[in-house]
């Protein structure tokens, strides 16, 4: 019996590709927003966000998306669910 005959295997294949897909796509937003076309919106002084430049606030709240993206990317990837014996 070869693996492809494994019940349940190539929809675990499949989702890994979706999941792989999710994270490119998010990977190209996140990175757009943090360099030059998200920069330029949030290239200012004002206002400030907790204390901090809008600038600088603009990064650091992409920081935090993008850890949280991650997260929830890495619980739905079937591929480091643990299996049940």
């Amino acid at each position: 019996m070869n693996d492809s005959d494994e019940p349940g295997r190539a929809g675990k294949a499949l989702m890994s590709r979706t999941s792989v897909w999710l994270f490119f796509v998010f990977f190209l937003v996140v990175m757009g927003a943090l360099t030059i076309p998200g920069l330029w919106f949030a290239n200012r002084e004002k206002p400030f966000f907790l204390g901090l430049p809008f600038f600088f606030f603009w990064v650091v709240l992409w920081v935090m998306i993008s850890f949280v993206g991650q997260v929830v990317l890495y619980v739905m990837d079937p591929s480091n669910r643990e299996e049940d014996a």
